[in-house]
């Protein structure tokens, strides 16, 4: 996402999971930010792009999404309060 981001280990892991009707598609999503305490920009980036992905994928039909992961901020920081419906980031 940025330049201090180049070697750091972070990642969305998204899998696709087909479950009987009538369920339909279950999106797993695994966000694991940035976690160095100063990198809240990052996670704020981090967080936009994971949630667009998943916004164009449930977008286009009957899927669901459980999202899970380690945010690695304090409840406050805004990409937690994202997370929560509390804040939007890029838009």
């Amino acid at each position: 996402m940025t330049p201090r981001t180049a070697d750091d280990q972070c990642t969305t892991l998204v899998a696709k999971i087909l479950v009987p009707d009538p369920l339909g598609t279950l999106f797993f999503v695994n966000h694991f930010p940035s976690w160095w305490l100063n990198f809240e920009l990052e996670r704020e980036l981090q967080a936009a792009v994971a949630a667009q992905f998943i916004e164009e994928h449930v977008a286009q039909g009957n899927v669901h999404v459980v999202l899970v992961g380690d945010l690695d901020a304090d409840p406050g920081a805004a990409s937690v309060r994202f997370w929560s419906g509390r804040q939007a980031l890029a838009g």
